[in-house]
């Protein structure tokens, strides 16, 4: 079947809805920097936003091209903002360090996306073998899902436990617990699973029902799972994966039919998180975590913030619980960025996985004071509950300077990704796109890679789309798929 790109006028309206939020948050932040000058946060703000507008309405003729960077973004320009101008006021000493820092970063991620989407492009597209590609990944989703299957069912009480507000038990009895063969195997067929749920959205209009049948049970396990453990990432990350599996497929014209569909499951499971996450955030009782939506000690409740009055109050509880999620992971990164340098952890920092296994294997717990996350709760007693944002998992290995480099070669892979997915259409380059964008997401909040699947699978991605990146072989442009599913 022949593939037609998304209409101008919708890849229009999309990209002025960015350019208009853009415009919004300038005048925004000029606002209240006119009301609080001694806010630090809304020069940066006040800066990127200008910057970003000028750059992409100049960019006006490459609206595909920008529109992956613009979103991501905008949201992590908001997170600050929330953070800054939210409903708490978080006690954080040298804030010019902080925003200073934080421009660094997001100017490095802009670059390397600008440099990645100038990088240049074979001027041909392959033709995969879509039938095949996605069968494969299935078969490893389903031996995924049998893996995981009897610890799901056996796991089953501690839903009901966490209903009846346990979560804060089963949550430390999950971080403690130590990992089994069978966990490791998991680990590895995380990558098949995650690799057939963004095809299937990608194809789904070219896949038949039994391919739709297991999505589903797959997606719903997948939650299922997060639930078990009293955790609203991995709910999180469902969202995410199916927005921008949802943007490489439109964008790539490979779904018309079924956006409708798509957008309201995404909506649903939106209200779906909202509500659990401020579930779960009420019902965990130890200090240091969340009470009352409160996520620091030390955090005051700031009543003068406008979004008191923005935001009803009916709706407040879960918007503030929201609000907080996304945003109070730079409190701890401002901890971490005051931290004396004392060494690297040379690729295990930033990984919690890497990390533990590394000190169990080689008795070597002085690994954990070269972590800044590990050195913020053992020598602040910082709760193990709170984000720290990804940047000092990233810095524990090539230091805070050199994050600013790792994010710039992020924002490179990013750009080349989507090339991939708008111009070359290749599924591999669609997975590369998805996880790099989960990737940049997840950056106000943590990192990815700490855990075990999510170290494995991000690796793994990047390497098969490399690999199968360099191994193009030329053909004349060709714009159809393989067969239907």
């Amino acid at each position: 079947m022949n593939r037609k790109l998304p209409n101008s006028t919708g890849t229009s309206k999309v990209y002025l809805s960015l350019c208009t939020y853009l415009l919004v948050l300038l005048v925004g932040t000029l606002a209240l920097f006119l009301v609080d000058s001694s806010k630090i946060g809304i020069v940066l703000l006040f800066v990127f936003s200008l910057v970003f507008t000028i750059y992409i309405l100049q960019h006006r003729s490459d609206k595909v091209q920008f529109i992956p960077i613009a979103i991501l973004m905008i949201w992590l320009l908001s997170t600050i903002f929330l953070f800054e101008f939210g409903p708490y006021s978080y006690p954080v000493k040298n804030r010019n360090l902080l925003y200073f820092y934080l421009g660094g970063i997001h100017l490095a991620l802009f670059m390397g996306y600008i440099k990645g989407s100038k990088a240049r492009m074979l001027d041909h597209i392959r033709k995969y073998r879509v039938k095949e590609i996605l069968k494969f990944f299935m078969i490893g989703s389903g031996l995924f899902v049998l893996v995981n299957l009897p610890y799901l069912i056996s796991s089953i009480p501690n839903i009901f436990s966490v209903i009846h507000g346990n979560a804060f038990t089963i949550r430390n009895v999950y971080l403690v617990a130590g990992g089994q063969w069978k966990d490791y195997i998991s680990m590895f067929l995380y990558f098949f699973n995650n690799t057939f749920l963004i095809l299937t959205i990608y194809y789904w209009e070219s896949t038949n029902f039994l391919v739709h049948c297991f999505f589903i049970i797959d997606f719903i396990l997948n939650l299922l799972s997060s639930i078990v453990v009293a955790a609203r990432a991995g709910i999180f990350g469902a969202l995410v994966l199916i927005a921008f599996s949802l943007i490489a497929a439109y964008f790539s014209g490979n779904l018309k039919k079924s956006i409708g569909r798509f957008l309201l499951v995404f909506s649903l499971l939106l209200a779906f998180f909202l509500v659990y996450s401020n579930f779960i955030s009420v019902t965990r009782t130890s200090t240091g975590t969340f009470i009352a939506q409160n996520p620091i000690p030390g955090a005051e409740l700031n009543k003068d913030s406008a979004l008191f009055r923005v935001i009803p109050k009916f709706a407040q509880p879960l918007g503030f619980t929201g609000i907080v999620y996304f945003s109070h992971g730079y409190y701890g990164l401002s901890l971490c960025l005051e931290k004396p340098f004392i060494g690297i952890a040379f690729g295990a920092g930033e990984s919690m996985f890497l990390t533990r296994n590394i000190a169990r294997l080689f008795n070597w717990d002085h690994i954990y004071y070269l972590s800044y996350p590990f050195r913020l709760q053992l020598e602040d007693g910082f709760s193990a509950s709170a984000w720290v944002t990804a940047y000092p998992w990233i810095a524990s290995d090539v230091t805070f300077i050199g994050s600013i480099f790792v994010l710039y070669v992020l924002g490179y892979l990013l750009a080349l990704a989507w090339k991939d997915v708008s111009i070359r259409h290749s599924p591999f380059g669609v997975v590369a796109f998805v996880t790099l964008s989960t990737v940049i997401i997840f950056l106000p909040m943590s990192s990815t890679t700490q855990d075990g699947p999510g170290f494995v699978n991000f690796y793994m991605v990047l390497i098969v789309w490399w690999v199968m990146r360099s191994r193009l072989v030329q053909r004349k442009p060709e714009r159809e798929l393989g067969p239907s599913i």
